[in-house]
């Protein structure tokens, strides 16, 4: 299971510290593991990975690790999850070494859950697609606002809420680029299939 998890909203003071931002990014992580665990994604018992690099070769040595780590979960019957930023999601999915998007791919059948956070709405789009394309899998996604477009879009089935953020992923009913569509208003008053 993924799950993508936009960015939460900036503080309106303005810090411009190194400190700061490894503090933000620290503290948006363990709201992200926090939201997942609420949704019972990532459970009390569960081993997560945690990959927030920003340099290839700190994420090939993490996925070299995680993988080792892996196989004594596996052992156990201890269920795994993974959490990565959009930062090394990015180096992931557009790597020219095979090697390291093989071994997240890998990792990521092993884990029960993954949870992508601080991703772009080009990101979602791209994970989705290789769920589709490497996985062979169906792929449903659901979205609320204008960051979810390409998500829903890639998607076999695409999902628009009307929600928070206004009906922006609700109107692609007139597109015709994902297979299937449903947009639900929260409210019940309206429901849109393609």
């Amino acid at each position: 299971f993924f799950l993508m998890i936009r960015r939460p909203p900036r503080s309106t003071q303005s810090r411009s510290s190194a400190a700061s931002d490894v503090y933000k990014r620290q503290y948006q992580r363990r709201v992200h593991g926090n939201i997942a665990r609420s949704c019972s994604l990532i459970q009390p018992n569960t081993h997560v990975f945690k990959c927030s690099y920003t340099v290839s070769s700190e994420i090939k040595q993490f996925l070299e690790e995680a993988l080792s780590i892996l196989k004594v979960c596996v052992k156990e019957n201890k269920k795994k999850a993974l959490l990565v930023e959009g930062i090394s999601l990015g180096h992931i999915l557009h790597t020219e070494d095979s090697e390291i998007y093989d071994q997240f791919l890998e990792l990521t059948l092993n884990c029960e859950s993954v949870v992508c956070c601080r991703v772009t709405p080009k990101q979602k789009a791209d994970v989705v697609r290789m769920v589709k394309q490497k996985l062979n899998k169906i792929t449903l996604a659901i979205g609320d606002g204008a960051n979810d477009v390409n998500m829903i879009q890639e998607a076999h089935v695409g999902i628009g809420i009307f929600g928070q953020e206004g009906m922006r992923a609700c109107l692609l009913y007139t597109s015709d680029a994902a297979d299937d569509l449903l947009c639900v208003d929260l409210g019940g008053r309206r429901i849109i299939k393609k």
